[in-house]
């Protein structure tokens, strides 16, 4: 009915159950997974993205590397940057049925493991409520770049993003082999489909 994915649905799940929670600070409290598992996940993304741009010879630095060079902070740093500008072509979705051709140029992309929400009421611990204010950041610093939620985003936070200069992918066309078969290993039912 609403025009979602099953796999976005339970991502918009796992961040609703964080924000009617907000005194519970424990995924593993909120019976969402442990902290490793969880970061394994998100590490195994990274790492899809990492080998699609190597197999596409677009060259980048890892926020580790580029944060040794420089000696800023972590937080100050998206997770890859761009050694020079890259041109992107994109499929946006316009509604439930069509989509348009977006072009744009990056200098760094964001990696997300979960559904962009585009609900997110500022104030609360969650890494989906920074979205805005660390895009802005990153604008700031680094120029136009991107935000790639794994299971896509929401209309609303879509279009703010782009608005300050941030485009937005989803994990097509990555090969996520990887990080779903770490998922089976946490977050799936006895059949191994996977639930996020």
């Amino acid at each position: 009915m609403q025009g979602m994915e099953l796999d976005q649905a339970l991502s918009l799940r796992r961040y609703h159950i964080r924000l009617l929670n907000p005194n519970i600070n424990s995924m593993h409290l909120l019976g969402l997974g442990s902290d490793e598992k969880i970061c394994g996940t998100a590490k195994r993304l990274k790492l899809a993205v990492e080998t699609y741009l190597r197999q596409s010879g677009i060259p980048y630095k890892t926020k580790e590397a580029a944060n040794l060079k420089s000696g800023e902070k972590k937080s100050q740093t998206p997770d890859l940057l761009f050694k020079g500008p890259v041109n992107t072509t994109t499929d946006q979705p316009s509604n439930r049925f069509s989509s348009f051709t977006e072009k744009g140029q990056i200098n760094w992309i964001e990696i997300k493991t979960c559904y962009g929400a585009s609900t997110t009421p500022s104030g609360i611990n969650d890494p989906n409520a920074s979205i805005l204010p660390t895009a802005r950041k990153y604008v700031n610093n680094h120029g136009p770049g991107a935000f790639m939620f794994v299971y896509g985003c929401g209309g609303l936070l879509r279009s703010r993003l782009r608005d300050i200069g941030v485009s937005v992918f989803d994990s097509n066309p990555l090969n996520l082999t990887e990080m779903q078969n770490h998922q089976k290993t946490w977050c799936a039912n006895v059949k191994g489909f996977i639930l996020p």
